[in-house]
């Protein structure tokens, strides 16, 4: 009986093992795009559990297990198998120097690696322990060896593979002179993974590459995105990477820094700092210095800057947490002097360490460079620029002169540096400004037009775009201006003038101008995805944390978006529409044209009409506050302080208008704005101060510049011409659909309803719908609103002018809340209409961003195919705005012109209403958008 209890206890432990054992023999874990070449013939049964345990990531027991399979009896093929992967685990858990043991008994046993993978799988090893050690050269040899060798034996697609070149990718974005040659491998590791699915558990790392990506091209959510994804996958892992933990969060940390959310920012760094600290890791140092970054962006005073500088000096500073290149950074701008001796210092030993770090060499060369330039010192500013430029070429450290640097054969040797020509650029501009030699603004204007050529802003993310116009594009197109206009000056030319067009609308209105032409041009999946874009941006805009699954959506959108968009700009030849002989050819003889390009130091605009082009330039003086004064006294609608309202009305016309009014001489005028101009209603503007001011006929009988022009605005030059393609003419007989909200709602607007009835009396019942009531709602647009040629809104509107998506139009509410129709969902759309008008609130105002201008509901219909729309740029009087717009439709009926209409239209009500009722407050608010 006994030998019977045995036998069946010692059946079950073996069927129990069987069980356990079975799926490790079961194909389906090793899929053909992981499996390594042991089991690439079936299931190697000496290695299943232990691979079962490395490729779960469980990093431990797979040590254990191939610890135990190393000192049994293998084959060298086995062997040579075994040690490859218990090196890889040692690393992956930072074991350095156990690694090394298994490589070098690889060595000293002199084992016959027999096949292309094992071979790779060494090198693979080799190149990350090299990484480990700071050894970027030697890494970088040994993984493009691995990656050759894995490319032989598997192909492109495999694992091993993308792994191998992500990392590739990583030494090229710390250690190699240009950002291309890490994206070249690392783009293409991260196609790789997003094809396939069962490789999204060993993703971290190349979650992490992007993230580094985004940060380089500005693109700071889309890299915090990656960032969270790399910190869950690490955190679901078996084996748990505190260190790449902390990296991933001090890498959040600067991505939120970038986003100007320093609090946030700070408790990430702190996490960092605080697993550093617990690791005893190296990367320790580069944490305090990024968290100390941060604090100085907060606005640490400096007695408590220095107290935490002196307390770290007692550990070894090393190249990321030098305290010299820390006290630079705090007296940048603020002292140049300190600022100068503190980079210098620090890039005295620097500048020659192997190990250097592109940017922090960067950081610091750029930083002397500013510097230099703000002490006058223009010799040495350029050598900074021009330093940073070479690094990485083979005319590095080369004193080169300005002719050389521009020569094909040193031009050549590098790439992207659209910054430093910029820099050199605004160098030999102030250098010209002091100096007064010809010689250096003439070398100015040649790098400007270099640095021009080299402008690109692929990204699909707006976040970039717009901070890579505040922090770069702005600055330099502000230069480029100056060197062109200085140089029109002394020799006014035609192609001095196309330059400047050029300059003046390389940033304008650029995201909605691609928006545009990229949703004519490619298909309904790219329309999809830009549809999820601008929904993600909303959320974000708004405060809304991205759940797991957002988050990994919305980063793979922003990548197949970047390969969607890279190569939009190909499709359409700015040059070839940037030019004054175009702009002329398409304006009519009683057409015009102003384009700004505006700056607190710089106001400058080009003219041009059928016959004639010039550039002008006026001190921009105290155009904010005159802006700010001017706006508040047209949304209050006062008779009060009438003398303080001519005063910065003809102010801002003598800036803005006089220098080209007599060439109007009757002329409709196109203007487009740029930033705060945004916020300006040019009809308001008075052509002279001395008119009859009593107090019956100030507003009725002003000068109005309305009067004799035309008035109607266009965020840019291309996005004008991209609305002409939609057709502006509106049909004779037009169908129009409007909405109000009727008597039965507590929101009535009983003039707003009066003005309906108007509409539909003008036009005729059969060709005017009236959505009132109940009717007025966000789902009736919807089904009707792509059906009618004109749209119509008299409801309520509110705009947010620090959310750029946060803009609605409120429909007919419920009991608790409106029906909102936002921005992002109007941008979703197509719509057919030729013209819409937004008789509401606040429709053409909302966040001003950069060169981009106003991110507004009456920009999101213009967006979504509309060519002419009607908007309010403030909180405009229900009242008068119902006789205004029933004056607009009754000329629309006869004219078919918008602008037109719309401007006798105000002409009839300032010659019908009283001195208070004609207040520009009362009728100047709304405005011609094409």
């Amino acid at each position: 009986m006994k030998k019977v209890l045995i036998l069946f206890f010692s059946l079950t432990i073996i069927f129990a093992l069987v069980k356990v054992g079975q799926p490790f023999q079961q194909k389906k874990f090793y899929p053909p795009s992981i499996a390594d070449y042991v089991h690439l013939e079936g299931v190697n049964l000496v290695f299943q559990q232990a691979d079962f345990f490395k490729h779960s990531l469980d990093f431990e027991r797979a040590v254990e297990t191939f610890k135990e399979l190393v000192v049994s009896e293998l084959k060298d093929v086995d062997r040579i198998y075994a040690l490859n992967q218990l090196g890889f685990c040692y690393l992956a858990m930072h074991m350095d120097s156990l690694a090394e043991n298994c490589l070098r008994e690889i060595e000293s046993q002199n084992l016959s690696f027999r096949s292309y993978e094992a071979e790779a799988d060494y090198h693979l090893n080799r190149g990350i322990l090299f990484d480990h050690l700071d050894n970027w050269k030697d890494a970088l040899r040994h993984l493009k060896m691995a990656a050759s060798l894995y490319k032989k034996a598997y192909g492109i697609d495999h694992l091993r593979y993308a792994q191998t070149i992500n990392q590739i990718g990583l030494l090229h974005y710390e250690y190699a002179s240009s950002f291309d040659s890490a994206l070249q491998y690392i783009i293409p590791a991260y196609e790789l993974f997003q094809a396939h699915s069962e490789w999204q558990p060993f993703s971290k790392e190349n979650e992490f590459a992007m993230a580094l990506i985004n940060q380089s091209q500005r693109d700071h959510r889309p890299g915090e995105s990656h960032c969270d994804n790399a910190l869950k996958l690490a955190q679901q892992a078996f084996y748990k990477d505190s260190l790449f933990m902390a990296r991933c969060l001090n890498l959040k940390g600067n991505m939120l820094k970038k986003q100007k959310k320093y609090l946030e920012a700070r408790k990430s760094f702190g996490q960092a700092i605080q697993l550093g600290r617990k690791l005893k890791s190296l990367h320790l140092q580069e944490f305090m210095a990024d968290s100390i970054v941060n604090e100085i962006q907060i606005g640490i005073k400096e007695e408590d800057f220095l107290v935490v500088i002196s307390d770290l000096e007692i550990m070894q500073p090393d190249r990321y947490f030098h305290p010299d290149r820390l006290r630079g950074y705090y007296y940048f701008g603020v002292n140049p002097s300190r600022s100068v001796q503190y980079y210098e210092q620090f890039l005295s030993n620097y500048r020659n360490d192997p190990q250097r770090n592109r940017h922090l060499l960067g950081e610091a060369y750029y930083s002397l460079g500013k510097m230099y330039q703000k002490l006058g010192i223009f010799d040495l500013a350029y050598r900074s620029f021009r330093d940073i430029m070479l690094y990485g070429t083979p005319y590095e450290g080369e004193d080169l002169t300005l002719g050389q640097i521009i020569s094909p054969e040193v031009y050549h040797s590098y790439k992207y540096n659209y910054r430093s020509f910029a820099n050199i650029a605004g160098v030999l501009l102030r250098k010209f400004n002091s100096q007064n030699d010809p010689v250096d603004l003439e070398w100015a204007n040649r790098f400007c037009v270099l640095a021009d050529s080299l402008t690109a802003l692929p990204s699909p993310n707006d976040d970039a775009i717009i901070t890579y116009q505040k922090e770069a594009g702005d600055e330099f197109y502000q230069v480029a201006m100056e060197c062109t206009y200085l140089s029109y000056e002394r020799n006014p030319n035609r192609s001095l003038l196309n330059q400047a067009l050029r300059f003046s609308e390389r940033m304008k209105s650029h995201i909605l101008f691609r928006d545009m032409y990229s949703r004519e041009k490619f298909d309904e999946n790219l329309g999809k995805l830009f549809q999820d874009k601008i929904y993600f941006d909303w959320l974000k805009e708004n405060g809304n944390r991205l759940n797991d699954e957002q988050v990994e959506r919305y980063s793979v959108m922003i990548e197949a978006l970047k390969n969607s968009y890279q190569d939009w700009g190909k499709y359409f030849a700015f040059d070839s529409i940037l030019n004054i002989d175009y702009v002329q050819r398409s304006l009519a003889s009683s057409e015009a044209l102003v384009t700004y390009n505006y700056s607190k130091t710089q106001l400058s605009g080009i003219y041009i009409d059928k016959d004639t082009g010039f550039f002008f330039q006026n001190d921009p003086g105290n155009l904010p506050e005159l802006i700010k004064s001017f706006r508040s006294q047209l949304e209050k609608s006062t008779i009060k302080n009438s003398k303080k309202w001519i005063k910065s009305s003809f102010e801002l016309y003598t800036v803005l208008v006089k220098p080209f009014a007599q060439n109007l001489n009757g002329k409709s005028l196109l203007v487009i704005p740029d930033k705060e101009l945004n916020l300006i209603p040019y009809e308001a503007l008075i052509t002279d101060t001395i008119y009859n001011k009593d107090s019956h006929n100030i507003y009725s009988k002003a000068p109005y510049l309305i009067i004799n022009t035309q008035i109607s605005y266009a965020p840019s030059w291309t996005v004008y011409l991209q609305t002409l393609k939609e057709g502006k003419d509106i049909p004779d007989n037009p169908t129009i659909l409007a909405y109000t909200y009727g008597q039965r709602s507590h929101s009535w607007l009983s003039e707003s309803e009066s003005l309906l009835d108007t509409i539909s009396s003008i036009f005729g019942g059969k060709q005017v719908q009236l959505a009132k009531n109940r009717a007025c709602n966000k789902d009736h647009f919807y089904r009707n609103g792509e059906k009618y040629d004109i749209l119509h809104f008299s409801i309520h509107g509110q705009s947010n002018p620090k959310q750029r998506w946060d803009s609605k139009l409120l429909f007919h509410p419920s009991k608790n809340s409106y029906d909102t129709l936002y921005a992002y969902e109007i941008l979703q759309r197509k719509f057919n209409a030729k013209l819409v008008v937004l008789g509401a609130c606040e429709t053409g105002f909302g966040a001003i961003e950069s060169s981009e201008g106003t991110y507004s509901l009456a920009r999101a219909f213009i967006q979504a195919g509309v060519p002419t729309v009607i908007s309010s740029l403030w909180e405009i009087d229900q009242t008068t705005t119902a006789y205004l717009l029933t004056y607009f439709y009754a000329e629309l009926q006869h004219t078919l012109d918008p602008k037109e209409a719309l401007r006798q239209a105000k002409l009839t009500y300032l010659s019908h209403g009283d001195n208070f009722l004609t207040h520009p407050g009362y009728w100047t608010g709304l405005i011609c958008l094409l």
